[in-house]
């Protein structure tokens, strides 16, 4: 957990480089960007049982196998997330990611979605 002198100097440095709290590049949004992708990245972490760029992992059949971009939708508004959600060459699923790569946004648990509508037939 944060500390108060932790978020108040977020806070801080956020108005002193004129970085608004909220809104599109606000310092929340900034914030959602940053822990998704280190819980993407734990995540893999964790599946495959080394960290990044680990010698563990050379010739194991179950590694890294490239990434891509992805735009996920928060409460903060959209997240461009930059360090990408990597994909398991020899895993059943992709952590974070059930489907094949693309740019539409995937809902977080953070997010506010409507849920599916099912066909009435």
């Amino acid at each position: 957990m944060l500390s108060p002198e932790a978020i108040d100097a977020l806070i801080a440095d956020a108005k002193e480089s004129g970085i608004g709290l909220d809104g599109q590049g606000g310092l929340l949004q900034q914030m959602m960007k940053q822990v998704i992708e280190r819980a993407l990245q734990a995540e893999m972490a964790d599946h495959l049982g080394y960290e990044a760029g680990d010698p563990a992992g050379r010739g194991s059949g179950n590694h890294r196998n490239g990434s891509y971009g992805k735009t996920v939708t928060t409460t903060a508004g959209p997240v461009e997330v930059d360090v990408t959600i990597p994909a398991c060459s020899a895993c059943s699923r992709t952590p974070g990611n059930n489907s094949s790569p693309s740019s539409t946004s995937t809902p977080t648990s953070a997010a506010s979605s409507t849920p599916p509508t099912r066909s009435s037939r």
